[in-house]
């Protein structure tokens, strides 16, 4: 990290948004978030670790959307059999064809 433990205190203490701060000093450290948060910790501060956001893609749909467009059916249909956007169709059908998954 580039600032001491003591520096990220006292610019953490003067932010007026706490976890855009968090943000910030992660970018200007080269650093994680989580790293910021360990340090502010260890200085007394207690601040909660961020939880991790479950992904809407399971196994399950995966599977299904792979099926799915083997079986050329129409990004519509397929958004709303799974209950989601199609800009999230498109784009993990782009990161399928990326990785080789799908042709």
């Amino acid at each position: 990290m580039e600032m001491g433990k003591y520096e990220i205190e006292v610019l953490y203490r003067q932010a007026a948004d706490r976890r855009e701060e968090i943000k910030i000093l992660a970018q200007l450290n080269a650093t994680t978030r989580l790293e910021i948060i360990n340090v502010l910790n260890e200085l007394g501060y207690d601040i909660k670790k961020p939880r991790k956001k479950k992904s809407f893609w399971t196994d399950g749909r995966l599977e299904a959307l792979v099926r799915f467009i083997k079986h050329n059916m129409p990004y519509r249909v397929i958004a709303e059999t799974l209950g989601c956007s199609l800009s999230t169709i498109d784009s993990k059908v782009r990161d399928l064809k990326d990785e080789g998954v799908l042709a």
